[in-house]
């Protein structure tokens, strides 16, 4: 039986870190006119809408497994050591990244703070492979789809 290489601790951390990033760099449409540089939904409606566009999109690889990372919430090993990873790095406890506010009646939403959506778009370059930055596109379109729809339907 041929021996499977275990990932570490750091390996995983980057995985969802990178997974979490090119997912947030699809959101770069305007999603309310009065909220012009906040485009990025709140996490739970991204695992929403992410969650919806893997029906349609096969998710494959790394990119499969840094998702199942994400909403197993198996960043740190197992479910029942880990926090929700994704609130918690959207909310800039893990790495101070993303600016957030609250709107009445719209709820949270988020910008990338100064300079960190070109960093976040570098690293997502030089991390991913064409094809997988191509699925991510694929999982972008659709979801910047459904945040469109759902905060202009409010």
């Amino acid at each position: 039986m041929p021996e499977t290489k275990k990932s570490t601790f750091e390996e995983r951390c980057q995985l969802v870190d990178r997974t979490i990033e090119a997912i947030l760099l699809g959101f770069n449409k305007l999603l309310h006119p009065h909220y012009k540089d906040y485009v990025i939904p709140s996490p739970r409606r991204i695992q929403d809408f992410v969650g919806k566009a893997s029906r349609d999109i096969k998710l494959r690889g790394r990119i499969k497994e840094g998702w199942e990372r994400i909403t197993m919430r198996e960043v740190t090993g197992g479910p029942e050591q880990s926090t929700n990873y994704f609130e918690d790095y959207m909310h800039g406890f893990i790495q101070n990244k993303l600016d957030w506010r609250f709107f009445l009646g719209y709820g949270d939403l988020y910008k990338f703070r100064e300079g960190e959506r070109e960093k976040a778009e570098e690293r997502a370059k030089s991390y991913w492979t064409t094809s997988e930055i191509k699925n991510f596109r694929k999982i972008n379109v659709i979801t910047q789809k459904m945040a469109i729809k759902h905060y202009r339907e409010r």
